[in-house]
């Protein structure tokens, strides 16, 4: 049912921007006889009669599918299936489309109608509508980063999905190159990336073909640039790709303070 999703390139037009939030796609669907299914992206049918903001799909949704995310607050995407191993209530529902429903408002006139939780969203018609060129640093409704990876810019409710994921960039110094597996055996695998201060806080792949072949033992010690979507839980980088090397930066530059939120996860350890 979800409409093909294809990246969004800065300055491309658009009417709205739904936030994308960290977790896992599902379907939720209350047939004519009142039987509700919960499908992922996968196909895997999941019972989660005990999410507190999916009850109402038992009790008041009318026969229809809704389309969401299911996410945790505070946590990556990761922590959903620990969650629903632990029947964890505080495990969310949030809805960015329902069939029956041909606009944003529509959709959010029934979230509010039939007790769902609707997912956040900018709209150009309500003058809350981001620089498309500052997508990046902006503030998206005060969520932490490790509850977002960006947004779904929309023509309609229904038309023009396209996925953007704001990124950081951060210099770090190369402390080790691994081997590549499977068809990059004898290349270069991941870069093994530290602090000034020596925190390991990313394996760092993204390369190009021809880039593992250029990489090598002796890259240890330069300085790299990293980009990356936001600092985990654990003070590790999320989806950290190669950029380029930096032999114009030192390594005594390659601080925590680059980032906020990575100065103040290892300094207060």
């Amino acid at each position: 049912m979800r409409p093909t999703m294809k990246l969004y390139k800065l300055g491309e037009p658009a009417n709205f921007a739904h936030v994308k939030l960290d977790g896992h796609y599902l379907e939720v669907t209350k047939d004519d006889f009142g039987r509700v299914t919960c499908v992922t992206r996968h196909g895997t049918a999941l019972d989660l009669t005990w999410v507190p903001t999916l009850k109402n799909a038992w009790l008041r949704m009318p026969p229809c599918t809704a389309l969401g995310e299911l996410w945790y607050p505070g946590q990556p995407a990761s922590y959903v299936k620990t969650a629903i191993k632990n029947q964890d209530p505080q495990l969310r529902f949030s809805v960015f489309a329902v069939d029956a429903c041909k606009s944003f408002l529509e959709c959010s006139i029934w979230c509010i109608k039939h007790g769902f939780e609707m997912t956040p969203y900018y709209s150009k018609l309500e003058k809350n509508w981001p620089d498309a060129n500052c997508l990046g640093d902006f503030d998206v409704y005060n969520l932490p980063a490790t509850e977002h990876e960006g947004f779904v810019m929309k023509d309609e409710l229904w038309n023009g999905w396209r996925k953007h994921k704001p990124f950081k960039t951060i210099d770090l110094i190369v402390d080790e190159v691994t081997e590549g597996r499977g068809q990059f055996i004898g290349l270069v695998g991941s870069l093994v990336c530290k602090t000034t201060e020596g925190h390991v806080v990313a394996n760092v792949s993204g390369f190009t073909y021809d880039e593992r072949v250029e990489l090598s033992e002796a890259d240890v010690g330069r300085v790299v640039e990293v980009k990356y979507q936001y600092v985990g839980s654990q003070g590790r980088l999320r989806h950290p790709t190669f950029v380029r090397f930096r032999d114009d930066k030192l390594p005594v530059e390659c601080t925590l303070d680059q980032d906020e939120d990575l100065r103040c996860k290892y300094s207060s350890k």
